[in-house]
């Protein structure tokens, strides 16, 4: 698997405290994203201890790295890891972030109509992304118990990391814009 780089951009005030819990989600939910594309997590009996334990799995050479860090205003962060593994987090933050503009622009215009539309393709979204997670997990051998609770493994750190970012404002940078 080839490298891939994810970079965020923000421009709030930051504390360090924010800083490390910014990392600290965004790092679970990719070393968590890793261990699920690994073969032993299709042995459901040894995938809750891969997912609990994510970072003991990550071979040294795939860890989320830094590649560059701005702390300025505005702040860049720019990290690579598993190309397969950052396409997959920047897919979600761009569907996330483009929610929040949309819903930001939405509530200035008071397009209602649009907004309903928006929300459906999301969740259409969502739900495939949930969906083959959840393939993933079934082919794993998995009880819907292990599923649900698999499922929310993945999904609580992800939801912080979002709510991080809509709390400071970042944004993902389109390296096609640079």
């Amino acid at each position: 698997m080839g490298q891939g780089l994810i970079r965020f951009s923000g421009e709030e005030d930051w504390s360090v405290t924010d800083l490390y819990q910014f990392f600290h989600h965004l790092n679970i939910f990719y070393n968590r994203i890793h261990v699920l594309k690994m073969d032993s997590a299709r042995d459901s009996r040894k995938l809750k201890q891969l997912l609990d334990n994510s970072l003991s799995y990550v071979k040294s050479s795939d860890v989320l790295q830094i590649e560059s860090l701005e702390i300025r205003s505005p702040a860049l962060l720019s990290l690579k890891g598993i190309g397969e593994v950052i396409r997959e987090i920047r897919e979600l933050v761009k569907d996330v972030s483009y929610r929040m503009r949309l819903d930001k622009r939405e509530k200035e215009l008071e397009l209602k109509h649009k907004k309903a539309a928006h929300e459906l393709e999301l969740a259409i979204k969502r739900t495939k992304l949930i969906n083959d997670q959840v393939n993933l997990l079934k082919n794993a051998g998995c009880t819907e118990a292990q599923i649900q609770e698999n499922i929310r493994k993945l999904t609580a750190p992800a939801g912080k990391m979002f709510s991080i970012m809509a709390d400071k404002n970042v944004q993902l940078i389109d390296d096609k814009k640079r």
